[in-house]
């Protein structure tokens, strides 16, 4: 199974802001609603964040989990840098996002170093970003 987290692809976007525990419930939610006592979860990024949160709350529905480019916790800098790339997007709009998300995402010599690697991800992220709401 592949879900739309809320404000991705055709999943609605709340104008109130929501988290990464309330993602993770929307999960549970799916997960009864199809009859799926436990499953294996894949997270990428916010993804592998909501993994943890499920495996943290309710580990008997965890079977397995595989994480990939996610993060324990956060800080206020990571908080911030959220809130900066948000206020990018709805002003300056989808292609301020992706190369202002490249430079929080990515450290200054791993994008000096992978030009070509940087420009295809970038155009990656423009292609993802423009299916969002």
């Amino acid at each position: 199974m592949l879900h739309d987290q809320r404000g991705t692809d055709r999943s609605e976007r709340p104008e109130t802001a929501y988290s990464v525990e309330l993602l993770a419930d929307d999960v549970l939610a799916l997960m009864d609603h199809l009859g799926h006592a436990s499953a294996r979860f894949v997270g990428h990024s916010t993804g592998g964040a909501i993994c943890q949160v499920l495996a943290t709350k309710t580990p008997e529905r965890v079977e397995a989990m595989v994480l990939y480019a996610s993060w324990l916790a956060t800080d206020a800098h990571f908080s911030w840098c959220f809130k900066l790339l948000r206020h990018v997007l709805d002003g300056a709009g989808r292609e301020a996002y992706a190369h202002g998300n490249i430079l929080f995402m990515y450290p200054a010599w791993y994008v000096r170093t992978t030009p070509t690697r940087s420009k295809r991800k970038r155009a990656a992220r423009l292609r993802w970003r423009s299916r969002m709401r």
